[in-house]
């Protein structure tokens, strides 16, 4: 008597848990793999298929273009030893040269340009 009463107690998917297998047959029932369709039925599950579920990985979300990077916090020795970029400006060193991203022309100051 002490069983019949204990039976009455468990739930539905407790007494299908039970009595089903252990067998691992996959089944995709409502989005989610069940491990035979013994338990996939006991859980209430309806249109079951053979088969675990199709995992869909969610798309992060992406720019549809590439952006450059963010500038990094560039730190320069004040020491002054210019040079002159391709921009034709002069810079105080060549770390501030490569922290505005201007390759550099040659050691030294830019030549002023004068206009005739």
């Amino acid at each position: 008597m002490k069983i019949i009463s204990l039976l009455l107690i468990l739930s539905q998917f407790q007494i299908y848990a039970l009595l089903c297998s252990k067998d691992y047959l996959p089944v995709c029932a409502n989005g989610v793999t069940y491990t035979n369709a013994c338990m996939a039925e006991s859980s209430g599950a309806t249109d079951i298929k053979n088969g675990a579920c199709e995992v869909v990985e969610k798309k992060k979300n992406k720019p549809s273009h590439v952006s450059p990077p963010k500038p990094s916090t560039c730190v320069c020795p004040m020491i002054w030893k210019p040079v002159c970029g391709v921009d034709g400006k002069t810079y105080g060193s060549s770390c501030n040269a490569r922290c505005k991203g201007v390759p550099i022309k040659h050691q030294g100051a830019c030549d002023k340009i004068e206009s005739h």
